[in-house]
């Protein structure tokens, strides 16, 4: 039997992935989820995904662990695990990796993001032995996910070279018709932005695995923590300001979610250094600086940061439809963000303080990338993906029709 292994390090992750069973058992396959945690191992049970549950090793010699810069890694930056607490869980899921590749015939492997310890310690054993892999990501797009077999973002195939989207070609009429009904859409209702994070009813749970049966921890492990920070978040309060875009000209920048890869991984500065950045280009070019927060952003010091910072550099923070804010500014600054993605797709002037391939994307680039590179696939959907598409994934893993095979 033929596998297509998946590590998911979160219920949203199992969410996602659970919908690839269907299609991979008709193509004569089964899937494998991979996890350190026992309310995945219990919700696996109960849809009949085989798991493995990933135990604390004692490492020796012989086990070839792969050491990497653990500093660098999104649940350290993030301060979720310590250094020591980070070294637990890569050995242990590298060791428990290279048994499953030496008892089963694992084709591929999925992973979402590939910025956490386990992922990037799976893709390193991927790489040693040659096996294939895919990394999956919100394609900033609606209805469409970000594939690629090298990384994402700034660690993607298109970051080292963005020519490979010509082997991509979209009739520029098709991509013009999207463009039209893409901003159109965007223009006639406030974007609703839906939470990834899903409450995970069973975390007490995982604490007790962590704790009392060996398993190595991949987040914060204290109850109290959690609620404290929820109350905290659900209590934050922002009061945002009045401003005519359509009499006012304008800076336009829309700041990243405090926790997200791009900000923590792939830029060197954070968002209150692209205020100032921001504040100080607008002053020099005698115009306002509006700033617009994430409408997921619920962490109650970065939203008393930045009412610190409106009070002391007099810029306006507002809630209005993003697309509105593109198309009436006179330029956009941006780490790298969605609306980065979409002042490209309207024209306009577009600074990104973060490590990006956005800013190459220009012409038959862009409309490859939107419409050809990005794969159909609904992150927040609950619709099974489908033969055509596994297909698709399969071709751009490296890997032959599994059917055919099996």
């Amino acid at each position: 039997m033929k596998y297509i292994l998946v590590y998911i390090g979160s219920l949203e992750d199992y969410n996602f992935f659970k919908r690839f069973h269907a299609s991979i058992v008709n193509d004569g396959m089964k899937l494998l989820f991979l996890h350190n945690k026992i309310s995945l191992a219990l919700r696996c049970l109960s849809t009949g995904i085989t798991s493995v549950l990933v135990r604390r090793k004692i490492i020796n010699s012989n086990d070839q662990i792969i050491s990497f810069d653990l500093h660098t890694m999104r649940d350290v930056v993030a301060k979720e695990l310590t250094l020591e607490e980070a070294q637990i869980l890569s050995e242990s899921v590298q060791s428990t990796f290279v048994k499953l590749l030496k008892t089963k015939n694992i084709v591929s492997v999925f992973v979402m993001n590939g910025g956490s310890i386990p992922t990037k310690s799976i893709a390193e054993i991927c790489k040693r032995e040659n096996k294939s892999i895919l990394y999956f990501e919100l394609g900033n797009i609606s209805g469409k996910m970000f594939v690629d077999n090298v990384g994402v973002n700034a660690q993607s195939s298109l970051y080292q070279s963005i020519d490979i989207l010509f082997d991509y070609p979209v009739p520029m009429d098709k991509y013009e018709q999207w463009k039209r009904n893409y901003i159109s859409q965007k223009l006639s209702k406030s974007t609703i932005f839906k939470s990834i994070r899903i409450p995970n009813i069973l975390f007490v749970l995982d604490l007790i695995g962590f704790y009392f049966f060996n398993i190595p921890a991949n987040g914060e492990k204290s109850i109290r923590k959690k609620i404290i920070y929820f109350i905290r978040s659900k209590s934050a309060q922002f009061k945002y300001d009045s401003y005519n875009i359509y009499k006012n000209k304008y800076i336009f920048l829309p700041l990243q979610l405090t926790n997200d890869t791009q900000l923590l991984l792939n830029s060197s500065i954070n968002n209150y250094d692209a205020i100032k950045i921001a504040h100080d280009v607008a002053l020099s070019m005698n115009v306002d600086l509006v700033v617009n927060i994430h409408p997921l952003e619920k962490d109650p010091d970065t939203l008393t940061m930045i009412d610190k910072l409106r009070k002391e550099y007099k810029f306006y923070v507002v809630d209005s439809n993003t697309m509105e804010l593109i198309q009436k500014c006179i330029k956009v600054y941006t780490i790298n963000s969605t609306t980065g993605l979409e002042a490209i797709i309207c024209g306009k002037d577009v600074i990104f303080l973060g490590k990006s391939f956005y800013p190459k994307l220009k012409g038959e680039l862009l409309k490859n990338y939107i419409l050809s590179y990005l794969v159909n696939i609904d992150y927040y959907s609950n619709e099974s993906i489908d033969a055509n598409t596994l297909q698709l994934l399969f071709q751009r893993a490296g890997i032959v029709n599994q059917k055919s095979y099996s």
